[in-house]
């Protein structure tokens, strides 16, 4: 079993160091378009569509790093923390809501996104409040 971990410890590990380098690309990737698309312009002002796509490459960058999170505390804790997918499920919908062009979209594909976002709100919700209860009753039992 002490192999398993270790392997396992290896491979999380691993994959904390490839996220880490993507977060670190995917910055400097997000600063140099955006630099592009400043330059690129007389006025220095950007139009509607280049901001949520500037946005959403942001959100891009904070899911990785909240999934780099997720794993940094599986990892230090061996406990996986559901806040920390719901947060990042909440983020890519909310990413993906942010790039949609308003103009090839179903209405209807609106309320299923909300609908998610419902869901995953209630879910997060839900899952403070059972941890919350949990470290009420542990930190009582503890006395």
């Amino acid at each position: 079993m002490k192999l398993f971990e270790k392997f396992e410890k290896i491979i999380l590990g691993a994959l904390l160091f490839m996220m880490g380098l993507l977060v670190v690309a995917a910055i400097l990737e997000v600063g140099l378009r955006f630099f592009q698309f400043l330059v690129a312009k007389d006025g220095f002002l950007l139009n509607l569509q280049e901001i949520f796509t500037v946005l959403g490459w942001f959100l891009l960058v904070l899911i990785v790093l909240e999934l780099m999170a997720s794993v940094a505390a599986f990892l230090k804790e061996k406990v996986i923390k559901v806040e920390f997918m719901f947060i990042v499920a909440i983020t890519a919908v909310t990413r993906k809501l942010v790039i949609m062009d308003s103009k090839e979209t179903e209405p209807f594909y609106y309320l299923g996104l909300a609908a998610v976002i419902l869901a995953l709100s209630i879910g997060y919700f839900l899952s403070k409040k059972v941890t919350i209860k949990y470290e009420v009753k542990k930190d009582a039992s503890s006395e």
